[in-house]
């Protein structure tokens, strides 16, 4: 096979990689600004997708100019190093800007601390910017890219940003307060850990592919993915809200001081009625017990399938009286849907009921305070039953 035809292949492989990398990435920023929220946070996670897609679209630039008989000026040449360059450091700062704000941090809530942080990235961009004059990041040699003495120290800027954020996130996520977020927390370590092998294999291996583009389009379909996960709020077999929504619940809660009460409710002997009536009756007491239980808490309150056969309840704080007449008229509910469907099996159950106070700050121990007046509860029937 001679070079010319070897180079053909490597350029149509590597212009065909970077395209499916910078239409995914688009979509993906059309995808997170349909289902997410408008914040600040969504907006640094977009224009990071948004720098991805700037680079992987220059990288077809790139791999005509190396590899083909493609004619391109110098000017040409050189603004789409520098696009490609710009979309790296920009992308950089607003990925650890998005990083920061995932963990809460202070640069998350500090102009100040964010435009600090921005002076380095600021100071790459404007070298990148002239670097057609004094060559210190990069020059074009007829058509070859040649790195500059500042390439790889800008690439370890930018890196250690992303990998010192990456690594308090994955710190934070061990943190009860992180509960919520814990999953995408790690995610932030992932990507970063990614980013850094792929420019590796970039400089090692060379621009057979895009290797940089290529991993970002796979790590940003992750989070992406991981994002829309937690906006569906519904579970698919109750119809009433999952366990994403619950813990944004009570993170925001939480996170703004609110006294509130949590009730966790469990069916009795669910195993029983799986291993003797089989799944689908399984499935059939647990849709029955979410409908009780949305019929009989009170208006305002915020209902959930925990997992399983277990349900939470967020409401306002309440005494020990209503907090038993909520759940009588659950069994209520119950016996009375049981009846009317001629049901073979009779379902009950047991709830806990806990009270935020000063000392609960994140929602293990809020789930843990309720779960543990559950327990009790159960372990007083067993032994009632018993005698």
């Amino acid at each position: 096979m001679t070079e010319l035809a070897t180079d053909t292949i490597v350029c149509i492989q590597y212009c065909i990689v970077s395209a499916i990398c910078a239409l995914s990435l688009v979509y993906f920023i059309v995808v997170t600004g349909s289902s997410a929220e408008h914040s600040d946070e969504i907006r640094f996670y977009k224009l990071a997708i948004g720098f991805a897609a700037l680079c992987a679209t220059t990288d077809i630039l790139y791999a005509l100019r190396e590899y083909s008989t493609v004619p391109f000026g110098s000017a040409v040449s050189y603004a789409g190093e520098i696009l490609y360059s710009l979309g790296s450091i920009c992308g950089a700062y607003c990925w650890f800007v998005y990083s920061e704000m995932k963990q809460k941090s202070p640069v998350s809530y500090s102009t100040g601390l964010r435009r600090l942080c921005m002076i380095p990235f600021a100071v790459m961009c404007l070298f990148t910017l002239t670097t057609p004059v004094h060559g210190l990041c990069f020059s074009i040699s007829g058509t070859k890219y040649v790195r500059g003495v500042l390439n790889i120290p800008f690439t370890a800027v930018c890196t250690a940003f992303v990998l010192v954020s990456g690594i308090r996130a994955m710190i934070s996520s061990f943190r009860k307060k992180h509960h919520a977020n814990r999953i995408l927390l790690r995610l932030l370590l992932l990507y970063a850990a990614v980013i850094a092998a792929a420019q590796a294999l970039q400089t090692v291996l060379g621009p057979i592919l895009p290797f940089r583009s290529l991993f970002a389009a796979v790590l940003f379909m992750f989070v992406t993915l991981r994002g829309m996960c937690e906006t569906v709020t519904v579970d698919a077999l109750t119809r009433i809200n999952n366990r994403f929504s619950l813990n944004r619940l009570l993170d925001a809660k939480i996170a703004g001081g609110e006294r509130f009460g949590l009730m966790m409710i469990d069916i009795d002997d669910f195993k029983h009625i799986n291993d003797t009536y089989g799944h689908t009756s399984g499935d059939e007491a647990i849709f029955r017990t979410a409908s009780a239980i949305r019929s009989a808490v009170p208006r305002g309150c915020f209902t959930a399938r925990y997992g399983g056969d277990e349900f939470a309840v967020v409401m306002p704080p309440a005494d020990e009286t209503d907090v038993e007449q909520i759940r009588q008229k659950i069994r209520g509910e119950l016996k009375k849907a049981a009846e009317e469907n001629g049901s073979p099996y009779c379902i009950d159950i047991t709830a806990g009921y806990a009270e935020r106070d000063g000392k609960i700050d994140n929602i293990p121990d809020m789930i843990n305070a309720a779960d543990s007046i559950l327990y009790e509860r159960k372990r007083a029937k067993k032994a009632h039953t018993a005698t």
